[in-house]
């Protein structure tokens, strides 16, 4: 009997070695056929090595100082190894991880390259290296201007739900669904404001429609804005210093390329933010006393007790101009993404 299960365990063994064998196999070849399709496709797909590990629970196969890219629009890679994972019990979920520093370097203009830089990043690709959805977690993000230092952010988490085309459905054809959440966002962008230096956290619910083409960011928006794209922004959450933001709305380009903006808002420390917004001179005080005078005016007793202090406002950007209710607080400035010496006029 001992003999039997002696021999019953090691066959076993062989079988799963096989098993595992034979996954991690089909993984790499699927990666690699991946990594092909991308240079057929035009991009720029770099590594020094390539490996896997893992047995005997896991299967992880490991790009070695990865490299990839896409004409002068974006580059992006890994100082060290780039593994993607797996567990054995279910190989269709992988998983793309890098613990150490990752570059995403994206090309706005001619002059102008925006650099993030994280110390880790988690990208789900299920099922295989063909996924329609996709989650990915930054972990202590810089972001860089150039050379110019703007921000850092504690935690940044990205999903991205494309959308199967509806029977019926109207133009424009809804692309994808996005959800952002970024937390503790601090540095040089931040200096000097009037509410304050970190800005707690915000979160972005927003299903994107609108199709584009083209291969700078100014033919893509433009291409976005003939397709009539639009943000539709189910939830936009807001905390920072004496702010605490609720809104619902949609965001889209006017033919000059510029936001346009129309959004339902609950805000909590409304009479603060806009005391620091004239301190800080943002706002005109004489703006800010119309806007307090129409809020008030406006405002109905609040039946839930919690939400005391609350304001309910429509908040708009239109040719430069930020209103809050029928009152204009500021202007901002237009953004041109063609000037090869700068984005903002």
């Amino acid at each position: 009997m001992r003999k039997f299960f002696f021999l019953a365990f090691i066959l076993g063994a062989i079988g799963y070695t096989v098993g595992w064998y034979y996954l991690a196999n089909n993984l790499q070849q699927n990666l690699k056929a991946r990594l092909i399709e991308l240079k057929s496709q035009g991009y720029r797909v770099e590594y020094k090595d390539i490996k896997v590990e893992g047995f005997p629970f896991s299967i992880s196969v490991i790009l070695k100082d990865p490299l990839f890219s896409q004409s002068d629009i974006f580059k992006t890679w890994v100082e060290g190894d780039l593994q993607f994972k797996t567990a054995v019990w279910m190989p269709q979920k992988v998983k793309a991880v890098a613990q150490s520093i990752c570059h995403f370097d994206f090309q706005l203009n001619t002059t102008d390259t925006f650099n993030f830089i994280s110390q880790g990043f988690t990208l789900n690709l299920s099922p295989f290296f063909y996924p329609s959805d996709y989650e990915m977690t930054f972990d202590q993000t810089k972001i860089i201007n150039n050379t110019t230092s703007l921000a850092h952010i504690k935690k940044v988490a990205l999903e991205i739900r494309r959308s199967k085309p509806e029977v019926n459905e109207l133009p424009p054809a809804k692309l994808c669904e996005l959800v952002v959440e970024m937390k503790d966002i601090s540095g040089p962008i931040l200096e000097g404001n009037p509410f304050s230096p970190t800005l707690e956290n915000i979160e972005l619910h927003t299903v994107l429609r609108g199709t584009s083409e083209g291969t700078t960011i100014a033919n893509k928006l433009n291409s976005w804005y003939q397709a009539d794209g639009t943000f539709e922004v189910s939830r936009l959450t807001l905390n920072w210093g004496p702010l605490h933001l609720n809104a619902e709305g949609t965001l889209s380009l006017d033919e000059h390329l510029q936001p346009l903006a129309a959004f339902s808002t609950e805000i909590k420390g409304l009479d603060k933010a806009l005391d620091a917004l004239v301190k800080g001179q943002i706002v005109k005080k004489k703006n800010a006393q119309l806007a307090k005078m129409a809020l008030h005016f406006l405002a109905d007793a609040p039946q839930d007790p919690t939400l005391a202090g609350t304001h309910r406002a429509s908040i708009s950007i239109q040719d430069s101009k930020v209103d809050l209710g029928p009152v204009t607080l500021f202007k901002i400035p237009n953004i041109n993404w063609n000037n090869k010496e700068k984005v903002f006029k």
